[in-house]
């Protein structure tokens, strides 16, 4: 790993933030704690977030079939709910695990990819199950791109707009980009997978599912906003963290996903109840992120490697580990 930057919160004390390593490799740049990385698949909780609050409004139905605001979009999409689209209970092929697809799409850097080409993408293949099948689920970035558009329909707003004016400016999260239609200031890090870098890659192709990028001083303030109960209401949290069985997916026994959160036990030698954490993991373009928080202890931890070939909960568990011991539990 070339570089590691990580946020700590515990109850009590203001968030740590550190950092270690080289944010890029030639020329060497070493990473400092306000460096912004690509946060990947955390991006899903900001849509997901988005998508409850206009279920909250009354303008979207957790229910209600896609059809009713992308009509023809995927073949079954008067079977699929936004619930479904948020669970990941849909069935449909996910776009961002197939190799050919991405691999592709590294080779066109400058493309602009509509939201529109990815789901035409992903429906040339067979789902895995049908919508909302007992005991069916798969993770699939298909699901969100939707999602994405479907709070484009809903709104008749842009995505970026809709995340800004309801997310990151109520908390002050200046320092995250919507990419690729907002800039990226320096400090940034470049990402590499293995010794490969990663870094030049159209944004466009992750569109609402993978595409943010931000510090993890950023995250730690999302983090607050979202378990502190300033973005949702109560009784709609609840509904985001109520979990189905994730199949051990991603090297997690015992992942659970709800509607747009992940809920994980990092190895760390406690009680369930001390390791069980919500959020969400992430990887793209070259980097790695994790964003948990632990309801037992109030622990906080964000973090971000620019390595796409690793697993970002073996420091995440090392630092919950440190986390936990410092606050004698």
């Amino acid at each position: 790993i070339p570089g590691a930057v990580v946020s700590v919160s515990l109850p009590g004390y203001e968030p740590w933030v550190g950092a270690a390593g080289l944010a890029a490799r030639q020329p060497a740049v070493p990473m400092t704690p306000d460096t912004k990385v690509r946060i990947a698949s955390l991006s899903k909780i900001f849509t997901a977030v988005v998508t409850l609050q206009l279920v909250e409004e009354g303008a979207l139905s957790l229910d209600s079939p896609m059809n009713a605001w992308l009509p023809d979009l995927v073949p079954n999409g008067d079977e699929i709910t936004v619930r479904h689209l948020l669970q990941h209970t849909t069935g449909l092929y996910d776009y961002l695990e197939d190799r050919r697809f991405v691999g592709g799409a590294y080779q066109e850097p400058e493309r602009v990819w509509a939201p529109e080409e990815l789901v035409a993408y992903a429906t040339r293949f067979p789902p895995a199950f049908s919508p909302g099948a007992e005991g069916a689920w798969d993770y699939s970035s298909t699901n969100y791109v939707i999602l994405g558009m479907l709070i484009e329909r809903a709104t008749g707003r842009p995505l970026a707009a809709e995340i800004r004016e309801r997310i990151l400016d109520p908390l002050g999260m200046t320092q995250t980009v919507f990419t690729p239609d907002e800039p990226v200031e320096e400090p940034w890090a470049r990402g590499y997978s293995q010794g490969t870098d990663q870094t030049v890659v159209s944004m466009s192709v992750v569109y609402a599912t993978a595409n943010l990028v931000s510090t993890v001083g950023d995250l730690q303030r999302f983090a607050a906003g979202l378990f502190g109960g300033e973005l949702l209401e109560p009784e709609t949290f609840a509904l985001m963290t109520s979990f189905v069985d994730g199949k051990g997916q991603y090297n997690m026994p015992t992942l659970g996903y709800g509607l747009g959160l992940m809920r994980n036990n990092l190895p760390v030698g406690r009680s369930d109840e001390e390791s069980t954490v919500w959020g969400h993991i992430g990887g793209f373009g070259g980097f790695r992120a994790a964003l948990w928080h632990a309801p037992a202890s109030g622990v906080t931890i964000a973090l971000g490697v620019n390595q796409a070939a690793t697993d970002p909960n073996l420091l995440a568990a090392a630092v919950f580990e440190a986390a936990l011991a410092g606050l004698g539990r």
